[in-house]
């Protein structure tokens, strides 16, 4: 006789609205690197030097990192394409310059990979917030519902309660009502002990209401200290960003000059870097 299949209970999941992510593939600018000569610090600096930090950080703020590092990785195949197809002199770009490029591409991809994982830990402290704030509401709501059935019918009691009892229009309002009505809950425990143990009001439910209000807290705290949740570019990854930019926008230079004398491909941007690189041109005024 075949075992019976024993039916496990479904675990209730908590979902909580989020930002999507998305998700950065590598490039192929390690691959290609590994097959260059590297060069050296000095030449490395002196292409560096050709951008100020601040100008990248600039420039880098009108995109999104995981766009550009997308078509940067576009332009690095085309380019390495081209110069084994035709050769420096004919493309005017040298091997040198394509390192820098790939190198640059690559420490893109690294703050990419690095703001991502800062963005999803900024995620987990929001969703762990979130399940506290839902613990607030509903040990408010116990508290709430134990004291109310103790102070009916007692006037000055209910107005006692009413002056603490608080709202919850935002986490704050939330906080604070706990933290009052577990002040007064106790109150009551020591005014009206025999009452409030016929409906269930005790120091535990007090101590839950107490550390329900501590955790929100402590939540809503480090959330001001991290900052809004921020899934845009911060400042470092601006300013890898835009100096890869920077890189796209001399590529695309002479790489599309080249193109129209007949050596290699066209470097078009897409739609992550179109409107930085090739910004679509107003229409003339028109003339009578």
């Amino acid at each position: 006789m075949a075992a019976k299949k024993v039916a496990t209970k479904a675990t209730k999941k908590t979902t909580v609205a989020s930002t999507k992510t998305e998700t950065v593939k590598p490039g192929p600018e390690g691959k290609l690197l590994l097959g260059l000569a590297p060069i050296t610090d000095a030449l490395r600096e002196q292409f560096r030097s050709q951008r100020s930090e601040a100008s990248c950080e600039t420039l880098g703020k009108n995109t999104s990192s995981v766009g550009v590092y997308r078509e940067a990785g576009q332009f690095a195949a085309i380019m390495h394409k081209s110069l084994a197809a035709h050769g420096v002199t004919k493309i005017g770009y040298g091997y040198g310059m394509l390192v820098w490029y790939l190198e640059t591409t690559g420490a893109l991809g690294a703050e990419v990979t690095r703001q991502q994982a800062r963005n999803k830990a900024t995620s987990t402290v929001s969703l762990t917030g979130q399940v506290s704030l839902d613990v607030a509401r509903e040990r408010r709501n116990t508290i709430h519902g134990r004291v109310e059935s103790v102070v009916e019918g007692n006037a000055t009691l209910e107005a006692r309660f009413a002056a603490v009892r608080g709202g919850v229009a935002n986490e704050a309002e939330l906080i604070q009502s706990l933290e009052n009505s577990a002040g007064f809950a106790e109150e009551l425990l020591a005014e009206k002990a025999a009452l409030s143990a016929e409906f269930g009001l005790t120091l535990a439910i007090v101590a839950s209401a107490r550390t329900a209000a501590a955790n929100a807290k402590a939540q809503r705290t480090d959330r001001s200290m991290e900052g809004v949740a921020k899934l845009n570019d911060d400042a470092a990854t601006n300013r890898v960003e835009g100096r890869v930019l920077f890189e796209m926008r001399r590529a695309m230079r002479i790489f599309n000059k080249a193109a129209e004398q007949g050596f290699g491909a066209r470097l078009v941007p897409r739609p992550a870097t179109q409107h930085v690189l090739a910004p679509l041109k107003k229409n003339a005024a028109k003339t009578v």
